[in-house]
């Protein structure tokens, strides 16, 4: 069983701020983990755990974006 702590709250929090902020923000594990200075298996763990919930998607290149972004894509025919 996958158990949160405050930290790993806290930092889910603030990706999914970020990714709403900047509705087309795309982010390799390792960009992130320098956006938000963190260990990159840790940011690993964190962005697949959104994909997991629903809140993020990850692309066939890697990057994770908002789920949103993934949507408007498909209805644009872009294929990234």
């Amino acid at each position: 069983m996958v158990t949160w702590t405050d930290m790993d709250v806290d930092l889910s929090r603030r990706m999914i701020a970020e990714y709403r902020e900047m509705p087309g923000l795309r982010l390799t594990v390792a960009q992130a983990a320098r956006l938000w200075h963190i260990e990159g298996h840790d940011c690993q763990a964190a962005l697949d755990g959104l994909v997991t919930q629903g809140l993020l998607a990850r692309t066939a290149q890697g990057e994770y974006c908002d789920v949103a972004a993934v949507q408007r894509d498909v209805e644009d025919g872009d294929s990234r």
